[in-house]
């Protein structure tokens, strides 16, 4: 359990476990995760050989993922500012690697603090 929660907390953003929103990282990935691993098994035989079942998954498990992608563009962002962060993670060289990393808002400078286990979202 406290080697899953370190691994968690190494690849989460302290900024998102601040602000309540690390879940919604977790959930996007888990779900572009599992349709990456739908597209490999359909393609490579796991699920049987029925040609136009094959092309549904990949095609079901593609929009699943570009729709986590989509969620999680729209939905993680700065409580201040509303800023897009996935957003911006994408479009930076480096992003994703700044993703997990990230403890200010790159717009408006916004550092949430925790106390007692509690977020705080309220801005300064």
């Amino acid at each position: 359990m406290a080697l899953n929660a370190a691994r968690r907390g190494a690849m989460e953003s302290p900024f998102l476990r601040a602000t309540g929103q690390a879940w919604k990282g977790r959930l996007g990935w888990a779900v572009i995760a599992a349709g990456g691993v739908e597209i490999f098994a359909s393609q490579h035989g796991c699920l049987g050989r029925f040609e136009a079942a094959e092309l549904q998954l990949t095609l079901g498990a593609t929009v699943l993922g570009m729709g986590a992608l989509l969620w999680m563009i729209r939905s993680i962002r700065c409580p201040r500012c509303q800023a897009k962060l996935f957003w911006h993670a994408a479009n930076t060289r480096g992003g994703l690697d700044w993703f997990q990393t990230f403890d200010t808002c790159p717009k408006c400078h916004y550092a949430p603090e925790r106390f007692d286990g509690v977020a705080s979202v309220e801005p300064k």
